[in-house]
């Protein structure tokens, strides 16, 4: 009989153990996590006569970023996970100082500017596949960030300004579940910030018009409720 029940017993832990095996990732529930990453950016500094362009900087802000990011996933019965997130980064992205090129190419002389993305923030909805505890995701929405530019004409001072841009993002990446609760992601972004127009003092007929687009990687790991 004692052998009988000790038979048993190791039956019924082989059958749990094989139905825990075989019982897929269910990557439905609240998280939050923490974020790194590296951005790199495409901005135009035009200097505007009129309205009309006239010179510009090419800057071109790249660097570090960290922050944190929340939201919630759905899992369907056919596998597609649905999700909404917001993140927000404090970032090191910034332009060393750029010459000012006339629209043929040239440099104009005696005339740099700097430029430095301070922070940025999305709204962002996601759509993937669940692979058992691999997700790959799609993901777009609205995204903000706080932009200084420094242009320094030969005929103005240093002209500091910043302004919270806005735009929207589009990106793609993968997570993968490393226990029930706790889930790590890689993902690309691309994200059109949008544009500015900046007041020149003393030149009521020109102004500055700033324009940035940026690319970022990021890792993140995060904790699933």
């Amino acid at each position: 009989m004692k052998q009988l029940l000790l038979a048993a017993a190791a039956f019924a832990l082989s059958v749990g153990t094989a139905v825990a095996q075989d019982a897929t990732y269910d990557w439905s529930g609240a998280y939050i996590g923490a974020q790194v990453g590296y951005g790199w950016s495409d901005s135009y500094v035009w200097l505007r006569d009129y309205g009309a362009d006239l010179q510009y900087f090419p800057v071109e802000p790249d660097g570090a970023l960290g922050g944190l990011y929340a939201g919630y996933n759905h899992q369907l019965a056919n596998k597609a996970v649905l999700g909404a997130e917001i993140d927000i980064a404090a970032s090191d992205i910034n332009a060393d100082a750029t010459l000012l090129y006339d629209l043929a190419g040239v440099v104009v002389p005696n005339n740099v500017a700097t430029a430095k993305l301070k922070w940025s923030g999305a709204l962002r909805g996601r759509v993937g596949y669940a692979f058992d505890r691999i997700l790959p995701y799609a993901t777009a929405g609205i995204v903000f960030g706080r932009y200084e530019v420094i242009p320094d004409y030969a005929s103005t001072p240093p002209l500091p300004g910043e302004k919270t841009h806005v735009g929207w993002t589009i990106g793609a990446g993968v997570e993968y579940a490393l226990a029930e609760n706790l889930t790590t992601r890689m993902d690309y972004r691309y994200s059109d910030l949008g544009s500015a127009t900046y007041a020149i003092p003393g030149f009521p007929n020109n102004d500055t018009h700033v324009d940035l687009k940026t690319h970022d990687i990021r890792l993140g790991i995060a904790v699933k409720f």
